[in-house]
């Protein structure tokens, strides 16, 4: 039951992620008093999109995973396109530009 539950996540892991970022922003709003758009604001960018995109690139570039995205996409197996497009996102978020 556990391995379907994380299957599940895995599968719909955008969903984790705003339901971690609410769950980050409630804390905060509770114990450290913030206002609750600046928390939700705050913990939905460092969640659902920095850490979303980071966890996106290691798994689009790193095997057996990528293999699995790449098929899942519709690319074959050990094919340049994904991990093209994910070190043209890299690039340009660290060098602010394509190489």
């Amino acid at each position: 039951m556990f391995k379907e539950i994380l299957k599940k996540m895995a599968e719909n892991f955008s969903v984790v992620y705003v339901l971690v970022a609410i769950f980050y922003a409630t804390v905060n709003v509770l114990v450290y008093d913030v206002k609750a758009v600046e928390a939700f604001l705050a913990s939905f960018l460092f969640w659902c999109v920095g850490i979303q995109c980071i966890s996106a690139c290691v798994l689009h570039w790193y095997q057996p995973t990528a293999d699995k995205i790449a098929e899942g996409i519709g690319f074959g197996a050990w094919q340049s396109i994904p991990k093209r497009s994910c070190g043209g996102v890299w690039c340009f978020w660290y060098f602010g530009r394509t190489l």
